[in-house]
């Protein structure tokens, strides 16, 4: 079936869609699109989705933390899911994030067979190569504010990345199995979504940070982290209940809420 969306400036109208639930969610796939987060959101603005998770087999204009360019060819899987957040005055908003980087690696391991780190703050890692990233952002609708995570992983190729800390790898470089579909990985990172949203919800949010601590590449790790104008260098040592990462440097500790990590076998800033 053909999506009917307009053609607002700077666009791409998907082509064909499949669309069906897939636990909470409406789960849409598109052909191709600008970005699965404007989509999205420019959706749930409109009142046409809420809960709903959307992937593309390629995106025109992906981007990353700090709208980098996230490079987004077909191979890949590119994907956006909303959530309901809990009251950000109970739970920080990057703890939802925090079980989508789980909920991925669970995913990983039950479908490719990979094990996957995580780097403070969004990245994932296999050997210390990058295979995808996590971003987020907040968006208003007529029923009220959601939470938008985006999520790239690299399926069948590793694009360059252009100026990055690390080197890219994919599934299909990793894995010792045959690539799963791009369907397959996102249907399976939803199941584990919301078991990880599920247990929040019940146990709260620092037994979140208790285990996104257990699968760190980061803790242990001397870093130099650039937050703002400030360059922070020393040993990550920690996790703070609020995700802030400890940093003992020669002035003592430092824990940063928001920032780029480099790890410091590598030699350019994180994406």
């Amino acid at each position: 079936m053909l999506c009917g969306h307009g053609t607002k400036t700077g666009e791409v109208v998907p082509g064909k869609k499949n669309h069906m639930k897939v636990g909470s969610w409406e789960f849409i796939e598109l052909v191709q699109v600008d970005s699965t987060t404007s989509f999205l959101k420019r959706e749930i603005m409109a009142g046409k989705l809420d809960l709903a998770a959307v992937t593309a087999g390629s995106q025109t204009a992906g981007r990353g933390r700090l709208s980098r360019k996230w490079l987004s060819p077909p191979g890949g899987l590119y994907m956006t899911v909303s959530v309901s957040p809990n009251d950000p005055s109970k739970v920080p908003v990057i703890a939802h994030v925090a079980c989508a980087g789980l909920a991925m690696a669970d995913a990983l391991a039950h479908v490719a067979g990979i094990e996957a780190r995580l780097k403070w703050p969004n990245d994932l890692l296999v050997k210390d190569r990058k295979l995808g990233g996590i971003l987020s952002e907040m968006v208003s609708g007529p029923r009220g504010p959601r939470l938008l995570i985006g999520i790239g992983i690299n399926i069948e190729s590793a694009p360059s990345l252009e100026n990055a800390a690390y080197q890219s790898t994919s599934i299909a470089r990793e894995a010792g199995t045959p690539l799963p579909l791009a369907r397959d990985l996102a249907k399976n990172f939803l199941f584990k979504l919301h078991a990880w949203l599920d247990l929040m919800k019940k146990n709260g949010y620092v037994v979140i940070a208790e285990h996104w601590k257990a699968l760190s590449a980061t803790i242990g790790r001397n870093v130099t982290v650039i937050a703002g104008n400030e360059k922070i260098e020393g040993r990550a040592m920690d996790l703070t209940k609020e995700f802030e990462l400890v940093v003992e440097t020669g002035q003592g500790k430092v824990n940063v809420g928001v920032g780029d990590c480099l790890h410091m076998n590598h030699q350019r800033r994180c994406r």
